[in-house]
């Protein structure tokens, strides 16, 4: 749920300074977040979307989007195409589910990073916004560490030196927190990862047959909050 008052001050542990029933081990630093309103919410996305950093989400529909322009050239068998297009489809609305349909994106997810430069450009979109979004999170609304205020600038934001004082890790694992509990995620507690984007490809040791001649990579099929825009 998302905190009501804004003057609230949001607690954060490291996940790895936290036991196996979430609570916070004895000597765990404890952070605190301002919790964001709900135009400070949008105006955080703005930053993130505009120049320099460009780093919009990607939606579940951009990635289905491009797949579909792509697959009159990249895929020869009209068989395959067909084929081809159902998995995209499915992607699309959400309804990526059974295994051979999960490895044959994948293999055209794989397949298209390798050779489509509008897909490539999508990827470096995504991994610029998992880099660049918890180093913001932190930066605009981290306040406090075991009750001592961090140092602000005049834009009311944590400076760079007080940013460059905490270790990388803890940054992202901070900022990804934070970022989560701008849309009342309530999985932000528990969760280490830094990656807050929508649905993108990652990649999967294990090919499916009916797509090796495309190289096997899985995405994650997680579908984005419509809580957004």
């Amino acid at each position: 749920m998302i905190p009501l008052s804004t003057s609230q001050m949001l607690p954060l542990f490291l996940p790895w300074e936290e036991g196996k029933d979430g609570q916070p081990l004895g000597g765990a630093t404890r952070f605190e977040a301002k919790v964001a309103s709900v135009i400070e919410r949008q105006l955080f996305e703005s930053e993130v979307a505009s120049p320099p950093y460009n780093a919009r989400e990607v939606f579940p529909w951009e990635w289905a989007d491009v797949a579909a322009r792509a697959v009159e050239t990249v895929i020869a068998d009209a068989d395959g195409r067909e084929r081809v297009r159902q998995v995209i489809t499915l992607h699309r609305t959400g309804q990526l589910k059974a295994e051979a349909d999960v490895q044959l994106w994948g293999a055209l997810c794989e397949l298209l990073g390798d050779t489509w430069p509008e897909w490539q450009a999508l990827v470096r979109r995504k991994v610029t916004r998992d880099q660049i979004v918890p180093t913001l999170a932190c930066q605009w609304f981290l306040r406090r560490r075991n009750g001592e205020a961090l140092p602000l600038g005049q834009d009311r934001k944590l400076t760079e030196d007080a940013l460059r004082e905490l270790d990388p890790l803890t940054v992202q694992a901070l900022g990804a927190r934070i970022y989560r509990s701008l849309y009342g995620w309530d999985a932000a507690k528990n969760s280490d990862g830094p990656s807050p984007s929508g649905a993108g490809p990652t990649t999967s040791p294990k090919p499916a047959a009916s797509a090796s001649k495309a190289r096997a990579g899985r995405p994650s099929t997680r579908k984005s909050p419509s809580t957004r825009r």
